[in-house]
């Protein structure tokens, strides 16, 4: 756990797939809110431009105007100082934790052209990010669900990245497409980009099809064979409080206390953490 005392060493995660309906967005918000609630100091940048992480983060009922996204950051029109927004919780919490973002826009559609033209694109956000990077225990970048500029330039940026999943067939081409593209950025941009992790959403084993365990199984092997098996970080059951919690601009912690699905998002996060120690 962070202190006053320590001296920060910001880690900057990629939750990403190269397939949609895997649950990154939602793994992400879980994840940032587990670390935050741990006491760690978390970031959450929004990269998608359909911005579901952004609206996760705020209530729908509020009258609220995004002002400046991540795109602007990129095209350099905005620090991502300027850009970053608070998570303000419903609930009062037992011990202050911080959890901020930064939201995003459809409107970063119409951004990728030029940014994809801008000197030294690849770096875009790894140099937008070095003013924050000290005030911040973790950064997790919510990343398009396709190989965008915006999903290259968070591989470029990060120390690590993690792939969510469903068990699914696609879903497999989904976590191999994203590893041999995150090689690519390995070998000639990031040699020090660290695979974290596989992680099973909406899947109970108990109650699993054979066409959902097969799928699994698929990707276990692939994991294992490329990287280890302790690089199978768990599976995270279906629960309608993420869905409420969604629909409310809430954390999941604000909408249900102890839930099965709190449980594996907390039990996912700690495995990230053995892996990243």
């Amino acid at each position: 756990m962070s202190t006053a005392t320590q001296e920060r060493s910001c880690r900057v995660i990629a939750i990403t797939n190269n397939k949609g309906g895997v649950c990154k967005t939602t793994t992400t918000v879980a994840v940032g809110a587990q670390l935050s609630e741990m006491g760690y100091k978390v970031l959450l940048v929004d990269l998608d431009p359909q911005a579901n992480l952004t609206k996760h983060l705020i209530d729908p009922n509020a009258e609220f105007e995004i002002v400046l996204h991540t795109g602007d950051v990129l095209a350099g029109s905005a620090t991502m100082q300027e850009a970053i927004l608070a998570y303000s919780s419903s609930v009062e919490q037992a011990v202050d934790y911080t959890l901020h973002f930064v939201p995003a826009s459809y409107l970063m559609d119409t951004y990728e052209s030029a940014l994809r033209k801008k000197p030294d694109m690849p770096n875009l956000l790894r140099k937008a990010l070095r003013q924050v990077r000290p005030h911040y225990d973790f950064i997790l970048l919510d990343c398009p669900p396709q190989m965008s500029t915006y999903t290259y330039v968070a591989l470029v940026a990060a120390d690590g990245f993690f792939v969510p999943s469903k068990p699914a067939t696609f879903s497999f081409d989904g976590i191999k497409n994203v590893c041999e593209a995150a090689e690519g950025v390995r070998d000639q941009l990031n040699p020090g980009l660290q695979f974290l992790g596989v992680g099973i959403m909406t899947y109970n084993p108990r109650i699993a099809s054979n066409a959902e365990k097969l799928a699994v199984s698929r990707i276990e092997e692939y994991v294992s064979t490329s990287y280890g098996p302790n690089y199978m970080l768990g599976n995270v059951r279906v629960d309608k409080t993420i869905e409420d919690a969604q629909s409310k601009g809430r954390i999941i912690s604000e909408t249900g206390l102890d839930t099965r699905v709190g449980r594996d998002y907390h039990e996912l996060t700690t495995k990230l953490l053995e892996v990243l120690n």
